[in-house]
This record gives structure tokens, C-alpha cells and sequence, in this order.
């Protein structure tokens, strides 16, 4: 009985170290979840965002690259997927997923970025204006390809496993 309370302890009070080695992301009295980057896409003709999730390293689980997931509509499920990631990959041990980089890909204009074709009109669509810009998603996937990847693998601690989220 006293071994396995002794073993008990020695398992909490290693928990205990483990998880308080875990760097918290606050900042300042900040709860500090990611930052926002950008890039000059010469292919898209513009500027764009780039939300930025990079999982806390810390000595015990320090690693030279993380897997990166690519998110589309970036701004509006960045926040979401990133709790999934960090659930699954990092709180209370988890090690269900690798920890991983989340790159929140935001709209500059989704109709034109989603669509692979020009619509020229949708009768379910009250504004007609809405798909006046569509069909660019080629452009867009040239984008993520050639200039948005090699951006975050330059910048960034990335594998070249990558994921692409995206939904519609």
C-alpha cells in the first residue's frame, strides 16, 4: 500500500512540474492567443492578413518543426480551430494531434478567392453585386501555393506536412 501511494505522489508531483513548465501565451495581464502577419501577394494584386497560431515550446517538448494547417474564412474560425488544436495537442497532456501552426487565411474577398467560376447571377441572393468579382479561386490557390507557403515555411518553424481547412 505504501508503494503505490509513493507512486502516486512521485506521478503527481511530476504532473505538477510538467504542466507548470508549459509556458502560458499572457503577456502584459494579455492573454496572448496568436499575432497577425501579413504578406504582399504580387499574384492577388494586394496585402494580405495572415492570422498566426504557434504552439508554446518549452524545453520538455521542444521541436525543430510543427506540422501547419492552412484555414480558410481565417478570421471568422481562427479562435475555434485553434482551441481544438491546442485541446488535442497540448492541454493536460494531450497528445492526440501533434502540436501544429495554424495559419488563418482572411477575406479580402471571398466571392472572387472561393469561387472557381464567374456566377453571373444567383436567384437565392437578394444582392446582385455579391458575385460581380467571382471565379478567382485559381488565382487564390496560386497564391496559397507559391506565395503564402513559402512565406510561412520562411518565417515560421513549418514541416512540410501541411493541412488545408476549409467549408461550404
Amino acid at each position: 500500500m505504501r508503494m503505490k501511494l509513493f507512486f502516486i505522489l512521485v506521478c503527481l508531483s511530476c504532473l505538477t512540474v510538467t504542466c507548470n513548465s508549459v509556458k502560458k501565451p499572457v503577456v502584459d495581464n494579455m492573454i496572448v492567443a496568436g499575432k497577425i502577419d501579413s504578406i504582399y501577394s504580387k499574384i492577388l494584386g494586394e496585402e494580405r492578413k495572415i492570422w498566426v497560431y504557434v504552439p508554446a515550446s518549452d524545453d520538455l517538448y521542444s521541436e525543430l518543426s510543427y506540422p501547419v494547417v492552412y484555414l480558410l474564412d481565417g478570421d471568422a474560425h481562427f479562435f475555434s480551430v485553434m482551441g481544438i488544436i491546442q485541446q488535442l495537442s497540448e492541454v493536460n497532456m494531450n497528445m492526440v494531434l501533434p502540436r501544429m501552426i495554424l495559419i488563418g487565411i482572411t477575406n479580402t474577398d471571398r466571392p472572387r478567392d472561393l469561387t472557381p467560376s464567374h456566377v453571373t447571377t444567383d436567384g437565392e441572393i437578394p444582392d446582385s453585386n455579391f458575385f460581380t468579382t467571382s471565379g478567382g479561386s485559381e488565382k487564390f490557390t496560386s497564391f496559397i501555393e507559391k506565395e503564402l507557403i513559402p512565406f510561412v515555411d520562411s518565417s515560421y518553424s513549418a514541416s512540410p506536412y501541411r493541412i488545408l481547412i476549409g467549408h461550404s
